[in-house]
């Protein structure tokens, strides 16, 4: 194997692995994405034993989760999507653990994954048009959700095209990984200001 191979190896070796900061801010959002996604079935299994009962998740008419727990769209696959949550997010948090040992991850695996984060991103934007269209409420445990779902393509998405074997495409995931925090904090802060706007009645109904 000649020099430039030899370097090129190093580099994809080198770009197979997550720097500890931002594996550390990839387990903390998944962890995040775990416990709201526990708290969002047991939120729906108290509630089916005791249908009558308020959910403990309503706090006000902008803030609850009774107008969207029991929907058809908390159900996409014909259970809770809080299932599929706590099983995705368990394993980006593997990830996320295999990564703060320095273990080489395949490329497939990180390309696979920040599919999926994209994915999630996506997904985040559906939930809140329904939230301002259809559920007219902010559910608190998905805007935990959300929120974990935005860390975590914040570091997914970067580590993906760090990962290729295209230099120019590897030097723009290298760049962006040196930001992952500030690109968290830009996706926040655009869903913030789409809530802002898309329920400024019921946002309003509170002042």
């Amino acid at each position: 194997m000649g020099p430039r191979a030899q370097r090129r190896t190093r580099h994809l070796t080198a770009a197979t692995k997550l720097g500890w900061a931002n594996a550390l801010f990839l387990l903390v959002g998944s962890v995040m994405g775990v416990i709201a996604s526990i708290g969002l079935l047991e939120a729906e299994l108290t509630h089916l034993r005791a249908p009558s009962a308020v959910f403990e998740c309503d706090f006000n008419p902008l803030v609850g989760c009774g107008s969207s727990l029991l929907s058809p769209q908390a159900h996409v696959l014909g259970i809770p999507n809080a299932v599929l949550g706590t099983v995705l997010f368990t394993a980006i948090a593997t990830v996320a653990a295999l990564a703060l040992i320095r273990a080489t991850i395949p490329r497939m695996a990180w390309w696979i994954a920040a599919f999926g984060a994209g994915g999630g991103v996506v997904t985040v934007l559906w939930f809140l048009y329904l939230s301002a269209t259809t559920f007219h409420a902010l559910c608190p445990y998905c805007l935990v959700v959300w929120s974990a779902t935005l860390i975590i393509g914040s570091v997914l998405i970067p580590q993906a095209l760090h990962a290729t074997g295209h230099a120019s495409i590897r030097s723009l995931g290298a760049t962006l990984l040196r930001y992952t925090p500030l690109i968290a904090v830009a996706l926040h802060l655009f869903i913030f200001f789409i809530i802002i706007i898309a329920m400024r009645d019921q946002i309003g109904a509170l002042l």
